[in-house]
């Protein structure tokens, strides 16, 4: 058996599209004219011969001591005969100094074709490739990355990834780890939010995504998703247009995506939540800029070195604004927001003086204040503030939203966690 490369003019090109065709659904399916059309140096095709008949394909994306194994099939009528096996053995005799990457369908109970994951997964742990605790999530499905080395080189792997996204928009995986111990909490009957010691939900999450007013054909952000439960609750309730929810630490981005791998609307998956894990200080790469009609923030509620700060930076992060001040969210949000953008946070009423200033200084005009009461003798415990980009001085103040009344959640509040009315 040999490998050997392939060339778009080559008649056996044929044969590997039509495989490409015939392996991979077309949710999970490039074709391979597409990859290969920008004739660089760091994609190769490489095709299987037995006896000099063409028996498969190896598709290849390389970078400094990485390799990734983008695609990889072999003939129907071939299968079960040891070729796949050989051909990876091939591959890592030939690239001895690199470490080569491959993912697959990671493993579900949910899903009809689970034998199938299960196999694939063995397939390559017998083939010289080692676990990694790493995940990506990416054209609707979630992928278990494996390597052949015992320790993933996680910054080559991303510099390769992005440099794959500059000539492959549409490929635009985040890779996060499965290492945090993660708890399902079901919201009602289709949304699944998955918790963990670091971040977790309260309240104060639903009020906010009422508040927002949120529109079908909003583009939206979210900074600091945390467990993701806002981009979730707004796909359950009336999906926006899409919504870049934003995290700077990885766990949080990995709780999103077991969230969003995890629910079911309408029988599918939600497909308008686009995790993204950077510090919103610096947004990320092809962020929309002045594109976005939404911006909502849960932020920190205690400012750094205040109140009894957790040990655990996670946590520190999360709850302490040590990445994430009043100026800094509104900054960021100003870059995003087309004129006429809405931004909406909440937070406690000691530090609203904090975010109307901010508001201003970043160009967005605070419009719309509700406070949040536990009952009708209690002071307000969180507010709810919307501020329009370029938008001229006047703020509505709307009538308090009561939580509770005789010891019972307000109809008001119990339409929050049931899909009824906004605040």
């Amino acid at each position: 058996m040999e490998l050997k490369r392939i060339h778009l003019q080559d008649p056996d090109c044929d044969l590997a599209r039509a495989l490409n065709r015939e392996a991979f659904p077309e949710n999970e399916r490039i074709e391979l004219d597409d990859l290969l059309a920008d004739g660089q140096d760091d994609t190769e095709l490489l095709g299987i011969y037995t006896d000099s008949r063409f028996a498969g394909f190896l598709f290849l994306r390389t970078g400094p001591g990485i390799v990734y194994l983008a695609y990889f099939a072999v003939c129907p009528e071939l299968r079960n005969q040891g070729i796949g096996g050989r051909a990876l053995q091939m591959l890592r005799e030939f690239y001895t100094d690199a470490q080569i990457v491959v993912e697959f369908e990671a493993s579900d109970d949910r899903k009809e074709d689970q034998a199938m994951r299960l196999r694939r997964k063995a397939f390559y742990l017998r083939s010289g490739f080692y676990e990694t605790g790493w995940f990506q999530y990416y054209m609707e499905d979630e992928f278990e990355i494996a390597c052949t080395s015992k320790e993933f080189d996680r910054a080559r792997f991303d510099a390769l990834i992005a440099a794959i996204h500059e000539k492959v928009p549409s490929f635009d995986p985040v890779p996060y780890r499965k290492d945090t111990p993660m708890h399902p909490e079901p919201i009602g009957d289709s949304v699944i939010v998955f918790t963990s010691e670091e971040h977790r939900f309260g309240t104060d999450a639903f009020l906010l995504t009422a508040f927002s007013h949120y529109k079908a054909k909003d583009t939206a952000v979210e900074f600091g998703t945390g467990c993701g439960i806002i981009p979730l609750l707004m796909q359950k309730k009336r999906p926006p247009k899409c919504i870049y929810a934003l995290d700077v630490q990885e766990n949080a981005v990995a709780q999103l995506h077991a969230g969003i791998v995890s629910t079911r609307i309408g029988g599918e998956m939600p497909a308008g939540i686009h995790p993204v894990c950077a510090d919103l200080r610096e947004l990320w790469e092809n962020a929309p800029l002045g594109m976005v009609d939404l911006v909502l923030c849960n932020p920190p509620y205690q400012p750094p070195g205040s109140g009894f700060e957790a040990a655990n930076a996670s946590q520190r992060i999360a709850r302490h604004g040590v990445l994430c001040t009043p100026e800094d969210v509104c900054n960021a949000a100003a870059k995003l927001l087309k004129t006429g953008g809405r931004l909406c946070v909440c937070g406690r009423p000691e530090r609203l003086p904090d975010y109307i200033c901010a508001m201003r200084q970043a160009g967005t005009e605070p419009k719309r204040l509700q406070l949040v009461h536990k009952n009708t003798q209690s002071e307000p415990w969180l507010f709810l503030l919307e501020g329009k980009r370029g938008a001229a001085p006047f703020l509505r103040i709307d009538p308090p939203f009561i939580m509770y009344e005789n010891g019972e959640l307000t109809p008001e509040a119990a339409a929050l966690y049931t899909g009824g009315s906004a605040p």
